[in-house]
């Protein structure tokens, strides 16, 4: 493939935010986006060429959090408080 690799801006964004920008070229390689990244795990961030442990550990933590978020806002049925009920 001769195709141009781009950096998905929001992954870009997120590997910034961490003090990892420099990490931006590995994704680019892989052709891989800020949704690619959500699903991954230790392994799959050490097969796309994420070396150090410290990097993968601060990735995967604010990973977590995003699906933390993600779970706290949006998933949960809300619940209607019944001041009555006993």
């Amino acid at each position: 493939k001769n195709r141009k690799q781009e950096d998905d801006p929001d992954l870009v964004k997120f590997l910034e935010a961490l003090d990892l920008g420099h990490l931006k070229k590995r994704f680019a390689e892989n052709q891989l986006t800020m949704k690619d990244l959500l699903s991954f795990n230790d392994k799959e961030l050490r097969n796309v060429g994420i070396k150090e442990q410290s990097s993968r550990r601060a990735i995967l933590k604010e990973i977590k959090k995003i699906h933390y978020r993600n779970f706290s806002s949006n998933s949960l049925i809300p619940i209607r408080t019944d001041k009555n009920m006993k």
